[in-house]
C-alpha cells in the first residue's frame, strides 16, 4: 500500500516537471512557489485529518499524494530559477551546491524528525506538522522581495515543452 501510495506521488512529479518549469519561467517564481507550498500544505492537512477520523484509506492517500507530486512538479523548478534570479553568476554554483545540500540536509534530518514526532504522538500529527511546515515556507516565500525575472512571453508552451523534452533526452545522464 505504501508503494502505491509512493508511485502515485512520484509518478505526477515526473510527468509535470517540464511543464512546472515552463510555467515557472511564465510566472513570477515565488508565486509558483507559495502556491505549491499552500497546496502542499492542503493535501498534507487533508492527509492529516483523515488520519485523525481513523477512516483514510488507501485511494484518498494516493489522490492526495498525487496533487502532492504535481505540486512539487511545479516547486522544484521555480525554486532552482530562483537561484539564477538572485545570485550573481559568479556565486551561482556554490549557491547551487549550497541548495542541494539544503534540500538533502533537510531529507535526512527532516525524516528523523518526522520520525521522533510520530513516535511521540502519532502519524496523523506528524502530517499535520508537515502541512504547517508548508504553510510556514508559503508565509516566507511570500515574503520575498525578488527582482523580476525574464517571462517567456513570445514563445508558445507545447513549443517550450518540446524543447525541455529535446533538452532532457539530448543529455546523458
Amino acid at each position: 500500500d505504501l508503494g502505491y501510495v509512493l508511485a502515485a506521488r512520484t509518478v505526477p512529479m515526473v510527468l509535470f516537471v517540464l511543464g512546472g518549469g515552463i510555467w515557472a519561467d511564465r510566472l513570477p517564481r515565488h508565486h509558483v512557489m507559495v502556491v505549491s507550498n499552500v497546496l502542499s500544505a492542503l493535501t498534507q492537512g487533508a492527509i492529516a485529518a483523515l488520519l485523525f477520523s481513523g477512516h483514510a484509506q488507501i485511494w484518498q492517500l494516493a489522490a492526495l499524494a498525487a496533487v502532492n507530486g504535481a505540486s512539487a512538479a511545479f516547486f522544484f523548478p521555480a525554486s532552482s530559477g530562483i537561484i539564477q534570479q538572485t545570485v550573481p553568476a559568479p556565486l551561482l554554483q556554490d549557491a547551487n551546491a549550497i541548495l542541494r545540500l539544503g534540500l538533502n540536509g533537510s531529507v535526512i534530518v527532516g525524516g528523523a524528525v518526522a520520525g521522533l514526532v510520530v513516535y511521540a504522538t502519532s502519524p496523523a500529527t506528524g502530517i499535520a506538522v508537515d502541512a504547517v511546515s508548508f504553510l510556514v515556507a508559503a508565509v516566507f516565500t511570500a515574503l520575498l522581495h525578488l527582482p523580476p525575472s525574464l517571462h517567456l512571453e513570445s514563445s508558445h508552451f507545447l513549443a517550450d515543452l518540446r524543447l525541455g523534452w529535446r533538452e532532457f533526452t539530448g543529455r546523458a545522464w
